[in-house]
């Protein structure tokens, strides 16, 4: 099997500026076929600010890697008095997840 020379079509939604993605995610065209868009993403630089869902969107290996390793963007959990995580008010069936 060979690669098509064609190149593949963007996303009509597909819009990359100043480090901001604007994307539908649920593009029909980026659904099939993602890769155009992160190779467009790459090709910017490998990180943007993905407005439909509020996070960043981050398409290099070494970036993602470093992203993943950085506690600035772990997950925080509110602690109480003792300094344990407090996981009151949370919903029931979380609860044992929570717990681990």
């Amino acid at each position: 099997m060979t690669r098509s020379t064609v190149p593949a079509a963007l996303p009509a939604s597909f819009r990359l500026r100043d480090g901001r993605l604007r994307l539908d995610p649920r593009d029909p065209t980026f659904f099939r076929d993602p890769y155009p868009a992160y190779a467009a993403l790459i090709e910017a630089g490998g990180m943007a600010r993905w407005d439909e869902i509020g996070a960043l969107a981050i398409s290099r290996h070494d970036l993602v890697s470093s992203v993943l390793k950085d506690r600035r963007f772990g997950r925080i959990v509110p602690g109480n008095r003792e300094g344990r995580p407090d996981f009151s008010g949370k919903p029931e069936h979380l609860a044992a997840f929570l717990r681990a």
